[in-house]
């Protein structure tokens, strides 16, 4: 935990707008339920998306990324879905299961382009696409409205 901290304070420091610090960072209404452990479980499930976005988008550029954050977030704060990024990620049937070793692999290879995405979409100025629900790669998802490709994956609205 004290390792991702420094990390996500460094990459704060280099990729996220000035504007924008650890001890400034609203966290999202669905940590409330941890209390006083409302940040650190946020910057846990921050670090948990770097991790997916590597296992999912790790040969894609930094909007390909983003994109598959978006994807999460979105979830995120729609209230069809859970409301939390872990909640989200863990969810039966949509992205892994907890414990998987793709997760763990990511854990080890995640890198500082997966963290720049996720601070630029979780803590930067936004979303770059607050339309996206689904992707699948190298097919359209047979759920939601079509939306466009980008890279391998193609990404549908809700």
């Amino acid at each position: 935990m004290k390792r991702f901290l420094l990390l996500l304070s460094v990459i704060l420091v280099i990729f996220c707008p000035l504007n924008v610090h650890a001890a400034n960072v609203s966290v999202p209404s669905g940590y409330e339920k941890y209390g006083s452990l409302s940040e650190e479980y946020y910057y846990d499930d921050l670090e948990l998306l770097a991790c997916l976005v590597w296992a999912e988008a790790g040969n894609q550029d930094l909007k390909g990324k983003q994109l598959v954050a978006d994807v999460v977030l979105n979830r995120m704060y729609d209230p069809r879905f859970p409301d939390t990024i872990s909640d989200v990620i863990y969810q039966q049937g949509q992205f892994y299961k907890e414990g998987d070793p793709r997760l763990t692999k990511a854990f080890y290879n995640v890198t500082d382009e997966c963290f720049e995405a996720v601070c630029q979409e979780a803590l930067g100025d936004g979303r770059i696409d607050p339309r996206v629900f689904f992707y699948c790669a190298g097919y359209f998802p047979r759920y939601g409205e079509i939306g466009y490709q980008y890279g391998d994956h193609c990404f549908n609205f809700f």
